[in-house]
């Protein structure tokens, strides 16, 4: 199984897929820009967490460089389409 990333994974959207991606047996990489909200998340729901802004284009390509899918979990739209998986 390939990697998924879920950006915005604390928000309302993002946490609900989180939570179901988890309940599916998979291992999300919870992903966003709140060190704080993040750091929570990952802790309660025992997940790997990465902390990035979508500001610089090299950094996002960097936080992505290992990820298979990546989903966006806020409603705002961040580049990266919700429900599209496609090798980043």
């Amino acid at each position: 199984m390939g990697s998924l990333l879920i950006y915005g994974s604390y928000g309302y959207v993002g946490s609900l897929v989180a939570e179901d991606a988890i309940d599916r047996g998979l291992d999300p990489i919870l992903a966003g820009r709140d060190r704080d909200r993040l750091r929570e998340q990952v802790a309660d729901l025992e997940q790997p967490g990465r902390r990035f802004s979508l500001e610089n284009p090299s950094v996002v390509a960097e936080a992505l460089e290992d990820v298979d899918c990546g989903v966006a979990g806020s409603s705002g739209g961040c580049g990266i389409s919700p429900g599209r998986c496609s090798r980043m």
